[in-house]
C-alpha cells in the first residue's frame, strides 16, 4: 500500500501540468474544477468534474467534465 509521503511524491512532479489542465477548462461561473479519483466495479477512475457552492452553502459536483478508466491510461 502507498503512504502518503510516497503518493506525494508520486504527484509532485505532475502539480504544473495538472494546474494548467484544469485552468483550461471551460467553466460556468461560479464552478471551479477538481480532480476525484474513485473505485467504480473493482477499478480505479479519474474523475475531472465541476464543482459549485449552492444556496445552502454546500459544496455540489454540478457536472461531470471527463472520465478516465484504467484502461484508457
Amino acid at each position: 500500500m502507498l503512504s502518503k509521503t510516497m503518493l506525494l511524491g508520486l504527484l509532485k512532479p505532475l502539480l504544473p501540468k495538472l494546474e494548467g489542465f484544469l485552468q483550461n477548462q471551460e467553466l460556468k461561473e461560479g464552478e471551479q474544477t477538481k480532480i476525484l479519483l474513485d473505485v467504480q466495479n473493482g477499478e480505479i477512475v479519474i474523475l475531472i468534474v465541476a464543482i459549485k457552492e449552492n444556496e445552502n452553502n454546500e459544496i455540489v459536483i454540478t457536472r461531470e467534465l471527463s472520465k478516465v478508466s484504467q484502461d484508457q491510461l
